[in-house]
């Protein structure tokens, strides 16, 4: 059985949050370790400049997630721009108070998963 394109394309739009979420996790680590988070020359590890290009080469094929599908740190952050930036890619417009929000309401209430 083939896989119709509208599969294709759902399929990588999962992989796309999925590698978002990856690139979450390699940011809370390379904070451990206190590197420049968003200085990609000195601060980026191995892993996340791999990450970075694995969603750069899938958001050419797809286009950009809704943002309300990325961790609100990497918006609120830098992340989200600085990987669309890094690899010459449109940075997409997201909701700053929105996003904001999320993070105030996460605070507030630290046992609730909120993306």
């Amino acid at each position: 059985m083939t896989a119709q394109p509208d599969e294709l394309i759902a399929t990588l739009r999962e992989e796309l949050v999925d590698l978002w979420s990856d690139f979450n996790d390699a940011v809370n680590f390379n904070m451990v370790r206190n590197l420049d988070p968003l200085n990609e020359g000195s601060g980026w590890s191995i892993r996340m400049c791999g990450l970075a290009d694995r969603i750069a080469s899938i958001t050419l094929l797809v286009g950009s997630p809704s943002w309300e599908n990325i961790q609100v740190d990497l918006l609120l952050n830098g992340w989200w721009d600085a990987v669309h930036a890094a690899r010459g890619l449109d940075v997409p417009p997201f909701d700053r108070e929105r996003a904001q929000a999320v993070l105030a309401a996460r605070a507030a209430s630290p046992t609730q998963e909120t993306t």
